[in-house]
């Protein structure tokens, strides 16, 4: 069922809250489907695939900063697709004041 678990749930965009309840791969909350699908290399390298999103990253004098922990260094090809992952990130941060939707 993981293949229709996939498609219908694409279909839905979560609400980034405190990203407590959101799956940083699995879940579409950037709303074009998982991060999963869209950086597959990425997703195999990375140390806990199940991770949330708000595990992702830490607030350092009230601005977030993501904190994408890899399983071993990249070779230079998973750097440029690390680097474009990140520009997909740049701005986007948990709330802190309420849970996700």
């Amino acid at each position: 069922m993981e293949g229709w678990r996939g498609s219908f749930e694409d279909c839905f965009k979560w609400e980034v809250g405190n990203g407590k309840d959101i799956l940083f791969w699995e879940d579409n909350w950037l709303g074009y489907g998982s991060l999963k699908n869209r950086f597959p290399r990425l997703f195999s390298i990375f140390v806990n695939k199940e991770v949330s999103l708000s595990e992702c990253g830490t607030w350092d004098n009230n601005v977030w900063a993501w904190r994408l922990n890899w399983r071993k260094g990249n070779f230079v090809w998973e750097e440029s697709l690390a680097r474009r992952l990140i520009e997909v990130l740049l701005g986007l941060s948990p709330a802190l004041e309420y849970e996700d939707i």
